[in-house]
């Protein structure tokens, strides 16, 4: 690859066309517009349909790594919840489509990738077709790129200290 290093890499995805299950989506989508307005580097942003094993390659230079994802409405969960994920070890299947921890035991057994991992979930209150996002969703986009921006700026601020 000839990209600097990431020092962070955070992956929303979800399907637009489903209400609330694009939330991931759209925070991947809002983070890089204000990783493109606080001109930070090292730090990437991608929305994504669904988790592909390509992904994998995106996490070779990687430190950290977070995957936004919706929650199922059935999860009820009160907020936006960032926390640690960890690889699961996987058989290889010949689908196009990995879960989180599937993805990352991919990028570890291919590249040698073994970033520190978080999920943040979204709560959501329905997958129905169309594109409107729910007004708890909505909110809670808002609470989640306030978590995603502190703990950028937080570790930012951690790097440039460190040196």
């Amino acid at each position: 690859m000839d990209h600097e290093p990431t020092a962070i890499l955070i992956i929303g995805y979800g399907n637009t066309l489903r209400g609330d299950d694009g939330a991931g989506y759209y925070i991947a989508e809002q983070m890089a517009d204000q990783i493109a307005s606080h001109s930070w580097t090292g730090v990437r942003s991608l929305s994504v349909h669904q988790l592909l094993p390509e992904l994998a390659a995106e996490m070779t230079d990687v430190q950290t790594v977070i995957f936004v994802d919706a929650a199922m409405p059935s999860e009820i969960i009160a907020q936006p919840r960032l926390e640690p994920l960890a690889a699961k070890a996987t058989t290889p299947t010949l689908g196009h489509h990995l879960d989180m921890r599937s993805l990352l035991d991919l990028a570890h057994r291919l590249y040698g990738a073994t970033p520190t991992a978080y999920r943040l979930l979204i709560p959501t209150q329905t997958f129905d077709i169309g594109i409107t996002v729910s007004p708890l969703t909505q909110a809670a986009i808002a609470l989640a790129m306030s978590t995603l921006l502190e703990f950028v700026t937080h570790s930012i601020e951690n790097e440039a200290s460190s040196h």
